[in-house]
């Protein structure tokens, strides 16, 4: 049967959990008992809690319902020196279904505490005080079995959950930001730098498919793992690394003063630097390594990330159809035409 047991000052702060069943009836000491309930309930509490102070063991014939989860509660104050006992316990309003002798283990059990509270033993009638609570209502076995089912799944599900989000933010394969979670990864890091500028570099590993065709797939993954491994090893400060999907990457480098050709070209230095110095070798043979790379930049080209993803993109073919090797910023001028 749901009840519960608790000390309060004569704020109506929780003092003090003697018992509370289920246990996240009655969620936390130092906070406001009255504030459990709605607005007319606090102000019914309030009144009861007066008459309490002047040493009366007050019981209303109503029912107080919590704000939290709904449950309806009859309640019983007992005064105590510069403190209050609040006793609740669960009315379902189905008289016929209660249990006296669970009403009297509870009652009883109440008055145990409150004799141990008070300095001098008080004198109760322990069936007169269950009359008052004739009314309340044991709790359904099934709801309470259906509670803890519900407890236990969410419980489970929260683990799924989070093993499902670290393996949305890092690709299984290559240890990457993945395409799950390179936006969150973005925004992050442009809300670290606001008003400073961000570039994106979509980056296009050129003739792939022959590495795939000519050595098989498990070569082909071998062959992407250190190439995220270079990519790691990039020598660009705040910069994120992304697996967009297949052969296709992605670096945001942010907190950037401006954006200007200057600033591309570094860009496009260090990635040839760490990425195309010296070929892959995988199984003891030599495999070359280009990139076609493109260029956007978050506070000048657009302020929106899939914008600028889809930007850096057009610029990255734009390289490939120069030749290959090499990089091209996106101008908004040739974008808007090829759309025409």
């Amino acid at each position: 049967m749901t009840s519960f047991l608790i000390v309060v000052d004569n704020m109506g702060i929780i003092r003090e959990i003697k018992w509370s069943d289920p246990v996240y009836l009655i969620p936390n000491i130092n906070e406001s008992f009255f504030d459990l309930f709605s607005k007319l309930d606090k102000e019914l509490l309030s009144l009861m809690a007066d008459k309490c102070r002047k040493n009366k063991i007050i019981s209303e014939d109503v029912t107080f319902k919590l704000r939290h989860e709904g449950t309806k509660l009859r309640l019983c104050i007992v005064p105590l020196e510069e403190r209050m006992l609040i006793f609740g316990m669960e009315n379902n309003g189905e008289e016929k279904k209660s249990n006296p002798h669970d009403f009297r283990k509870i009652i009883k059990k109440m008055m145990s505490v409150i004799k141990d509270s008070m300095e001098q033993e008080v004198a109760m009638d322990v069936e007169a005080v269950q009359t008052q609570f004739e009314k309340i209502q044991m709790l359904n076995n099934e709801l309470i079995n259906a509670r803890r089912q519900l407890e236990k799944a969410n419980s489970k599900l929260y683990v799924l959950n989070e093993e499902l989000n670290n393996r949305l933010v890092k690709d299984t394969l290559t240890g990457l930001v993945s395409r799950y979670q390179y936006t969150s990864e973005m925004k992050w890091a442009i809300g670290k730098f606001p008003g400073k500028v961000g570039v994106y570099t979509f980056i296009d590993i050129d003739d792939f498919k022959s590495v795939n065709d000519t050595y098989g797939h498990a070569a082909g993954d071998a062959y992407l793992i250190e190439f995220a491994r270079r990519l790691k090893d990039l020598k660009l400060k705040n910069t994120i690394k992304i697996r967009v999907s297949g052969d296709e990457f992605g670096i945001f480098t942010y907190g950037l003063e401006y954006s200007d050709e200057t600033v591309a070209e570094e860009i496009w230095n260090a990635l040839h630097e760490a990425l195309m110095s010296e070929p892959i070798i995988i199984n003891d043979v030599q495999m070359p390594l280009a990139v076609s790379a493109g260029m956007s930049t978050y506070g000048v080209d657009t302020d929106n990330i899939f914008e600028l993803v889809d930007y850096a993109d057009y610029a990255m073919y734009t390289a490939k159809r120069r030749g290959k090797n090499n990089y091209a910023v996106f101008d908004m001028k040739k974008y808007l035409e090829s759309k025409s």
